[in-house]
């Protein structure tokens, strides 16, 4: 399974670097990119989750409202719990028209950052607002991915995905962070 996204992220790269990375218009219309190949964030995140529930059992820290409480998460419920980041599906195939991808190595953190942003003046009911996917610039593993979810006006949820390590769900209503979770699987990471 690892090998198979370390061979995505590769072609990525190589896909990213090989490719123009701005956009055509033509009398004021974006002309669909058909070349992006965006990174298959839905695909990465249920094959980590199915490797998590096979091999770990993780432990929750959750803070609502100031107040601490800790639970382990039992293996039939894992795909439950990060449910709400799985849907809509997050791929090439229904974004490309609506969300631009712009890529950039970081040399501080030794990563290559790619990030999804919305089009400008392009109307879409996709609830992500925008997503990071950064891959470790020696390894080529993925690093980190981390995810912005308008639930409805007031609300967002973020989703920061320590690749091998940990996540963090956070809920934030009117401005105020009203929900953390942070889900640990690699208690020798921390």
């Amino acid at each position: 399974m690892k090998f198979y996204f370390s061979v995505l992220c590769v072609a990525i790269l190589f896909s990213c670097n090989n490719k123009s990375q701005t956009e055509a218009t033509t009398n004021n219309k974006i002309v669909e990119d058909t070349s992006a190949n965006y990174f298959p964030v839905t695909n990465f995140l249920k094959g980590d989750i199915l490797e998590i529930k096979n091999h770990a059992t993780p432990m929750r820290t959750t803070i609502i409202n100031g107040k601490i409480d800790t639970s382990w998460v039992q293996a039939d419920s894992m795909a439950t719990a990060f449910n709400e980041f799985l849907e809509p599906r997050i791929d090439s195939a229904n974004l490309k028209k609506y969300f631009k991808e712009e890529s950039f190595l970081d040399k501080t953190l030794g990563t290559f950052t790619f990030s999804y942003s919305r089009r400008a003046n392009i109307a879409s009911e996709f609830p992500f607002v925008n997503w990071d996917v950064m891959i470790d610039e020696e390894s080529q593993k993925i690093k980190r991915i981390y995810l912005v979810k308008k639930i409805d006006a007031t609300t967002t949820k973020q989703l920061t995905w320590q690749a091998e390590k940990w996540c963090k769900m956070v809920t934030i209503t009117k401005n105020k962070v009203t929900r953390e979770e942070k889900i640990i699987w690699n208690f020798s990471a921390e």
